[in-house]
């Protein structure tokens, strides 16, 4: 079975053995990830339909289920180095004699083991039973165990960012419009959020483990392929079995070889009749054959260590060094201070040059500071200047709601109670601040006002940014506007 490997058979580095398994990946990707997303994306497809009402739940399912999802990447992988690298159909047809070890311990109590990756091929290769599988835990983790979980939290790790960033695309490409945006959607109440988006930011995890996976699982194998190699010396039996075969070719190169070696054994015995023997033993036998597999360049490897030892010299010990002059003391002492003053000195100018570099920044915090910042004449598409506002606003915008004009008289109210935010109020707000920061600072009136405005909010937008008919109970916001916020009055009007 070993003369079919595809693999370079030798003991490598942990972190050379992940890059193996990297190579094996990339030389083995299409059938790999075929087999791979025909079990993923069915089982998310029906996950996801059977889960409308929770999105989150199908990718949850799904990660937690990934020690049986890898299996059949495994069983590619494990294939192919021995160049036998199955379909989908033989994969998945293979899929209950590759499973039945080990179901209930990786969904179970062994789900959250970091050193999933290195230990998988243990129960899919070898079907243990639970005390051997322990055993061989035992042993393969006495090296690699930390390049094992060390990968785990890295392809954790990328996979997330691979989600989020995903997320940061979706929200940089979403529409600029005058409604909520993307952060908005999905921090609206459940009557108000869109069910695909919900769905579509819910598969993006998944996306994320579609691509990060086998490569999990490839270098994982190959940490486990390493350890064999290093525990059952497969390398030694690949040389021994290319010497024996060597040796059979040319034990059937014919009769003149024989001949040729019927000749060297006369020479040997006349040789030793001769003369006395060598003092050093001879190598015959397996000890010459060790000797030539040991020529190998992988056994030639060197390797220079330092080490630190204790000085010892045959000569007797100096005699004790003269005193110092007397003026080196002053000396070091007037240094010491040269060098607090030089030190001080650069901390000083460095500080001086960074505020000097950031000197705009600071600038610009300076002039946006709160109660420096001017009051906005627009927000929202919307005149809040208190010049632009009627004396009696609940009157003005009772009239335009009798005259069959409702949206005009909201419209007036919202400019009036920001117009009051803002210039009555005091309330820090800018060019860019947006409506819920609007809903926050109203938030801070009393409990009576606070909620009167986010009513008229949220019947402003229903109006504006939805479409729809305002409703005839919002007639009372006419009314009930001068309990809460005075129409603000500009300069000179008395």
């Amino acid at each position: 079975m070993l003369d079919r490997l595809k693999l370079a058979v030798r003991p490598r580095s942990p972190w050379e053995a992940v890059d193996l398994g990297l190579a094996l990946l990339r030389a083995e990707a299409g059938p790999v990830y075929r087999a791979w997303l025909a079990v993923l994306l069915p089982l998310a497809l029906i996950l996801t339909l059977a889960c409308p009402g929770r999105p989150w739940l199908a990718p949850l399912i799904l990660w937690w289920l990934k020690p049986i999802l890898d299996r059949p990447v495994l069983h590619v992988l494990a294939k192919a180095t021995f160049g036998e690298a199955p379909g989908v159909t033989r994969t998945l047809a293979g899929g209950p004699g590759y499973c039945r070890r080990g179901l209930a311990a990786t969904l179970l109590w062994r789900r959250l083991s970091p050193d999933r990756g290195l230990l998988l091929p243990v129960w899919q290769l070898e079907a243990p039973d639970g005390a051997g599988f322990r055993r061989r835990r035992r042993v393969l983790l006495l090296r690699g165990k930390a390049q094992a979980r060390l990968l785990t939290l890295v392809c954790l790790l990328f996979t997330a960012v691979l989600a989020l960033g995903a997320a940061a695309g979706l929200a940089y490409l979403w529409p600029d419009t005058e409604g909520p945006g993307l952060l908005g959607f999905l921090s609206a109440s459940r009557g108000h959020r869109l069910p695909w988006l919900d769905t579509l930011l819910a598969l993006l995890p998944t996306l994320a483990m579609a691509a990060v996976e086998p490569v999990y699982v490839a270098a994982g194998y190959a940490l486990y392929l390493n350890r064999r190699v290093q525990l059952e010396a497969w390398d030694l039996e690949l040389a021994f079995r290319r010497l024996g075969q060597r040796a059979r070719d040319r034990a059937g190169q014919g009769a003149g070889l024989v001949l040729v070696a019927l000749l060297a054994c006369s020479a040997l015995s006349l040789r030793a009749q001769s003369g006395p023997q060598p003092s050093g033993p001879a190598l015959t036998g397996p000890k010459a054959a060790l000797a030539e597999v040991l020529k190998a360049p992988e056994f030639s490897t060197r390797q220079q260590a330092w080490r630190l030892h204790p000085r010892r010299s045959a000569q007797p010990r100096a005699a004790a060094p003269a005193p110092p002059p007397a003026w080196v003391a002053p000396a070091l002492e007037l240094m010491a201070r040269l060098m607090k003053v030089l030190l001080s000195a650069l901390v000083l100018l460095g500080l001086l040059l960074v505020l000097w570099q950031h000197r705009r920044t600071l600038a610009l915090a300076a002039r946006h500071a709160p109660g420096s910042a001017k009051v906005p004449a627009r927000l929202f598409g919307l005149d809040i200047r208190p010049a632009g506002l009627p004396n009696d606003l609940p009157a003005v915008a009772a009239r335009l709601w009798d005259q069959g004009d409702p949206r005009s008289a909201l419209a007036l109210l919202y400019r009036g109670a920001l117009a009051d935010l803002a210039h009555g109020l005091g309330a820090p707000l800018t060019d860019g601040s947006t409506e819920g920061d609007c809903l926050g600072l109203a938030g801070r009136m009393p409990e009576p006002g606070a909620r009167y405005f986010a009513q008229l909010m949220a019947s402003w937008q229903a109006v504006a940014y939805g479409g729809q008919a305002a409703a005839a109970q919002d007639r009372t916001l006419c009314e009930a506007w001068s309990s809460h916020f005075s129409a603000p009055r500009p300069a000179g009007r008395p």
